[in-house]
């Protein structure tokens, strides 16, 4: 796992990002060498997904053969290594079947977002086959430890979010270029913060991630560097209709719809960090 140098930028700015870069305007105030050699206090995870080697594609969720991660897949689904030159690497998720997908987490949970937490980033840098209506519903973020499966985090038969707590961006089957900025605590209902926002393409990378910014309790979503317009004020850890009292982790996955066709998730690279409070 590298370090990738960031530039210099102002958070909250717009500026277009579509590089293989995380956001410079999302990181820039993240102390991200330091969390590394251990000088700031924290936490941290960083997977580049270019380290090659066999990937299991396990049918209940199980810790990959080759990376430090957890996987999810229906049965007809398969976790493999990007290998396009000039593209950095990258995991690939491939399922064909209609109410099918898969679904790649972090072994385990040590990130919180509340009132009472650290200023967290996170982003990944993905890209989807499909952005035909109801052939892919896409979900990225951060989640609980409730073990992925065929209801969650996203209930395949339909691309919703499943009732798990979530905080992160999520593409309904139906939408075709759109997503939504949504969280949800577990037994209430989906919040979406921004709806509709961002410009998917078939097979186009796009960098999704945000940002909380512990001494306001704000919470920002960015699209390729673009701050998105709502934010939501996060509560301490009361676990109201935010999941503010819970640990979450890092996933990403898919499912397909009625239009189902063979269909990928290709994953670049995904990072996240958080201060100690």
């Amino acid at each position: 796992m590298t370090n990738i140098v960031q530039v210099a930028g102002n958070q909250g700015d717009n500026a277009v990002n579509t590089d293989r870069r995380p956001s410079p305007f999302l990181w820039n105030n993240c102390p991200w060498d330091t969390l590394l050699d251990g000088t700031t206090e924290g936490v941290y995870e960083y997977c580049d997904f270019n380290s090659g080697g066999l990937i299991t594609s396990p049918t209940t969720e199980a810790a990959l053969v080759g990376l430090p991660l957890n996987g999810f897949g229906s049965s007809g689904s398969t976790f493999t290594y990007d290998s396009a030159r000039n593209g950095g690497g990258g995991i690939v998720l491939t399922e064909a079947t209609q109410s099918e997908g898969a679904i790649l987490r972090s072994l385990g949970a040590c990130l919180t977002i509340s009132a009472d937490a650290g200023d967290l980033w996170c982003e990944a840098r993905l890209k989807i086959s499909s952005v035909t209506t109801n052939v892919m519903a896409l979900i990225f973020g951060l989640m609980d430890t409730t073990a992925a499966s065929a209801t969650i985090p996203l209930t395949m038969t339909s691309g919703a979010v499943a009732d798990c707590n979530f905080v992160g961006f999520h593409k309904p089957v139906a939408n075709t270029t759109a997503l939504d900025t949504s969280y949800k605590a577990n037994g209430v209902t989906l919040v979406e913060v921004n709806s509709d926002v961002g410009t998917l393409a078939a097979a186009t990378y796009i960098k999704l991630g945000f940002y909380f910014k512990a001494s306001t309790a704000n919470l920002s979503f960015y699209i390729n560097g673009i701050k998105q317009a709502a934010t939501k004020t996060v509560p301490s850890n009361t676990g109201t209709d935010f999941p503010a009292d819970v640990a979450l982790g890092l996933v990403a996955g898919f499912c397909l719809g009625s239009g189902a066709t063979s269909s990928t998730l290709t994953i670049d690279w995904w990072r996240v960090a958080q201060l100690a409070a």
